[in-house]
C-alpha cells in the first residue's frame, strides 16, 4: 500500500496544471502564493515519477497469470474531463471576487478524486510519465487495476505485480520476470 504522503504527491502533481492556471491567471493576488502554490506542484510532479521508478522496484511483487486484460481507454477521457478541463474551467472563469469559491469547488474535485481513487486509475499525468491502466482479470477471476508501462498486457502471460491500493497494483514489466526467475 502506499503511504498517505505519496499519494498526497500524487495528488498535487495531477493537480498541478490547475494549479499552474491558477498562478498565471493570478487567482490569488499575492507573490508569495504563488511561489508557494508552484513550489508545493512542483514537489509533487518530481515526487510521483520518482515513487514509480525507484520505491516500486523495492518492493517485493507477486507473479500472477492474467486471465484477460483490456486497457482502461475510457480512464484517460474521464480522467482528462474530471481533473482537468472542470477544475481549469472553474479557475478560468473564477474572477479575484470569488476565488474563495472556486478553491472550495477544486477541493471538492480533489477530495472526490482521491477517495474514489481517480488520481490513481485515471489520472492523465500518468500517461506523461508512461504509465497506462489496464482492468486485468486474474487466474482466479478477481478483477484489478493493473498500472504498466506497457500499452498492452496479454492473457496467459506471467506478470510481476505490487499493490499499491485495493485492488491497483503496479506490473514491473517483462524484463523483470526474466532478471528474476
Amino acid at each position: 500500500m502506499i503511504s498517505p504522503i505519496v499519494r498526497s504527491a500524487i495528488t498535487v502533481a495531477t493537480f498541478a496544471p490547475v494549479a499552474l492556471l491558477a498562478v498565471v491567471v493570478d487567482l490569488w493576488h499575492g507573490r508569495w502564493v504563488s511561489v508557494g502554490i508552484l513550489g508545493v506542484a512542483t514537489m509533487g510532479v518530481v515526487m510521483t515519477p520518482a515513487f514509480f521508478y525507484r520505491v516500486v522496484k523495492t518492493r517485493n511483487p507477486d507473479l500472477t497469470r492474467i486471465a484477460a486484460a483490456r486497457p482502461r481507454l475510457d480512464a484517460l477521457v474521464s480522467g482528462m474531463l474530471s481533473l482537468y478541463v472542470i477544475p481549469a474551467a472553474i479557475v478560468l472563469l473564477a474572477d479575484p471576487t470569488s476565488r474563495w469559491a472556486a478553491l472550495t469547488a477544486i477541493l471538492f474535485i480533489v477530495a472526490f478524486a482521491v477517495r474514489s481513487n481517480t488520481v490513481l486509475v485515471a489520472n492523465p499525468m500518468f500517461s506523461l510519465i508512461g504509465i497506462h491502466p489496464h482492468d486485468v482479470e486474474q487466474s482466479d477471476g478477481t478483477t484489478v487495476v493493473v498500472l504498466s508501462r506497457r500499452r498492452l498486457l496479454y492473457a496467459g502471460e506471467l506478470a510481476r505485480l505490487i499493490l499499491i491500493d485495493h485492488g491497483i497494483y503496479i506490473d514491473l514489466g517483462p524484463r523483470a520476470i526474466k532478471a528474476r526467475t
